[in-house]
């Protein structure tokens, strides 16, 4: 239920560094807010992106309630220097995060804002929302959008050069540095559930979860009819890390498909040429199994080529199995069945269950899979759409307003 009174709209900053028309997983995820936001808030974003740009993306109904700030930029050489940047990140004084506080400072002079949202990545941005809400006495919430920059959800490894053990000691001191700053909000949100409990074990305020999720409008209804290929065509999206182990799991498709003598070709999208070169050469040998590298294209055209293939692949990453990767909602949104190569029981294997999408590797449904089309035409029949659709984008931005009416309402009780 709704705590704001019948005649206002209630005035929101937003702050985030990417957004459209850069095209990322962080972009997209902020992108999805404002969208939302847009709808139901007066909305100012303050942004390091293009502020004419980025309002006709949005499409607002009331262009008078979505108001975009531009952060002036200028070149900072010295702050790519790898211990400055350190010490940057660990003392907020980042001429970025000045010009912020120059520009928010003015505007929240002249007008009244009920609440302030930060993204969470970079780190830095934290010393934003914690200066203007303390000036400016109002609630804040923090988007841990991205776990591979949070530091609070990914875990730091130990050892290594002195350097290396140096450097480390100032992500470390970040964390405590992060509590302090985050001592002042009223909610936090972040992409999966075992994130939010685990932010909130250490900052102890009350968690949303957002997945990254897809937009709507890509998703592909369950289809039936498979693509008609000489052999099986598998597919890979995007960067390949090397904790998801793929090159040995292809050394053991190899044998699976030597011993039941089935053709398959995987295509990586995108793949780093370094990365492809440790996958072609567990093939190369192989009279059944082919590795193409395919240069990248826009998610568009990934989506128009789904019809080629018989299913996508995916592995876990073995150092954070609890990360979900942003290619797992697009492969949600295809419909296609899903290879996962490297299962650990992480949140991947998780939610490709619940969609009906997953298929292990190391199971003789894989084999099934490979060589019956009738095995594969039932599969596809059994995935659950209206499971997939709960991913999306537009369903995971009902918690942002869960998110903002608890930090509105807790603000009005203090």
């Amino acid at each position: 239920m709704s705590i704001r009174p019948a005649n206002k709209k209630w005035r929101i900053a937003y702050v985030a560094d990417s957004l459209p028309p850069i095209i990322k997983t962080s972009s997209n995820r902020n992108f999805a807010f404002l969208k939302e936001l847009a709808k139901e808030y007066s909305l100012h974003v303050f942004t390091l992106a293009d502020a004419e740009t980025l309002k006709q993306s949005i499409h607002s109904s009331s262009t008078d309630d979505l108001v975009i700030h531009t952060i002036p930029q200028s070149p900072n050489g010295w702050s790519r220097i790898s211990w400055i940047k350190y010490l940057v990140r660990f003392t907020g004084l980042d001429h970025v995060n000045a010009a912020y506080l120059h520009r928010m400072s003015s505007e929240f002079e002249q007008l009244k804002f009920d609440l302030l949202i930060v993204t969470a990545g970079p780190f830095n941005r934290l010393w934003v929302g914690e200066v203007i809400s303390q000036r400016f006495k109002l609630p804040w919430c923090v988007d841990y959008r991205d776990e591979w920059t949070s530091e609070g959800s990914v875990r730091v490894k130990s050892g290594g050069t002195f350097v290396t053990r140096f450097l480390d000691l100032f992500t470390h001191s970040e964390k405590s540095v992060e509590l302090i700053l985050t001592s002042t909000i009223s909610a936090f949100s972040s992409v999966h559930p075992q994130s939010v409990k685990h932010i909130g074990s250490w900052i102890h305020k009350k968690g949303f979860v957002i997945e990254n999720g897809y937009f709507k409008n890509t998703f592909i209804a369950n289809n039936y009819n498979l693509p008609t290929n000489q052999s099986i065509r598998l597919a890979y999206w995007g960067y390949v890390h090397y904790s998801q182990n793929l090159p040995e799991h292809l050394d053991t498709l190899v044998t699976v498909a030597s011993q039941h003598q089935l053709a398959v070709s995987i295509d990586f999208y995108g793949c780093l040429p370094q990365a492809f070169q440790a996958l072609q050469k567990a093939t190369e040998k192989s009279e059944y199994v082919t590795c193409n590298l395919i240069k990248p294209v826009s998610i568009d055209q990934l989506f128009a080529e789904v019809i080629l293939y018989d299913a996508l692949i995916h592995s876990e990453y073995q150092e954070y199995p609890h990360i979900p990767s942003s290619k797992l909602y697009d492969y949600i949104a295809t419909g296609l069945p899903v290879v996962l190569f490297n299962n650990l029981g992480g949140y991947i294997s998780e939610v490709l269950k619940k969609t009906n999408q997953r298929i292990d590797f190391d199971s003789f449904e894989f084999v099934q899979f490979l060589s019956s089309s009738e095995f594969r035409i039932q599969f596809r029949k059994n995935i659950k759409d209206d499971e997939r659709l709960k991913y999306s984008r537009e369903e995971q931005m009902v918690n942002v307003h869960q998110m903002i009416q608890f930090a509105l309402k807790t603000q009005q009780q203090s």
